[in-house]
């Protein structure tokens, strides 16, 4: 999708757009939610991931490391993601933040 480059508008974008849950991939752990859909963070950045955990929702590092496949921690995402449609709240939902930002579409205008 080509959104605003910045983060809370390119969520925004994305749910304006007919999203109905986002899985916001970061390495630097920035905290962002939405109002309307529930916002999956997903890092492979352990230290990231640890410094951020109450953030945070998956830690994906595990294949960094060796630990586990690429096809193994995807499961466990889509598992993740199923349990998020079917009601668990991500940690953005349980603290709160709904971020929205509206971008300018035309800037030359």
């Amino acid at each position: 999708m080509d959104t605003a480059g910045f983060d809370i508008a390119s969520v925004t974008s994305m749910v304006a757009s007919g999203c109905q849950a986002i899985v916001f991939t970061t390495g630097r752990g920035t905290p962002t939610g939405n109002a309307i859909a529930p916002v999956l963070k997903v890092t492979a950045n352990e230290r990231t991931f640890h410094m951020m955990e109450d953030n945070m929702d998956v830690d994906l590092s595990a294949v960094l490391r060796g630990e586990k496949t690429i096809l193994q921690m995807g499961m466990q995402l889509v598992d993740t993601v199923a349990e998020i449609a079917n009601g668990r709240m991500t940690k953005a939902e349980a603290f709160g933040f709904s971020d929205i930002a509206v971008d300018h579409v035309c800037r030359f205008v």
